[in-house]
């Protein structure tokens, strides 16, 4: 969230078009809310009581590619800054959802393409600053 917001405030001209971002190299699964939710829902409808149910694309991409896909859908030019206090000192530099059981068990998969979850996040970050709101 804080990617979109920075991105939908440069292009409200809002603030410097500077991206600041932590270690580009982590990477992690981004998955759209709207499919977790889904999965939370057949969780409670077919799961089992006290299981684990990982939910998640399976498939990751960087820090760096998240920005680089980002960048493509808000259409802007932006730095990209490294930013210190970002960076975190313990890492994990590959957090990938296996959601093999939640598959075969409930019949969960993500859905939402995430270049679909970027589009709608922008248009979210851009209709409340236009309504004069904050952008998070």
């Amino acid at each position: 969230p804080t990617l979109i917001q920075q991105f939908g405030e440069i292009k409200a001209g809002k603030r410097e078009p500077i991206i600041y971002l932590g270690n580009l190299a982590s990477v992690r699964d981004f998955s759209d809310v709207r499919d977790i939710v889904r999965g939370y829902q057949l969780a409670l409808q077919r799961g089992h009581s006290g299981e684990v149910y990982n939910m998640g694309s399976g498939h990751g991409i960087s820090v760096e590619e998240l920005f680089e896909l980002v960048r493509r859908e808000a259409g802007i030019e932006v730095e990209l800054s490294i930013e210190p206090s970002r960076v975190r000192g313990m890492d994990i530099p590959y957090l990938v959802a296996d959601a093999s059981k939640t598959r075969r068990e409930l019949k969960w998969e993500a859905k939402i393409p995430l270049e679909r979850t970027i589009r709608d996040m922008l248009y979210s970050v851009q209709d409340r600053l236009k309504a004069g709101g904050r952008a998070d």
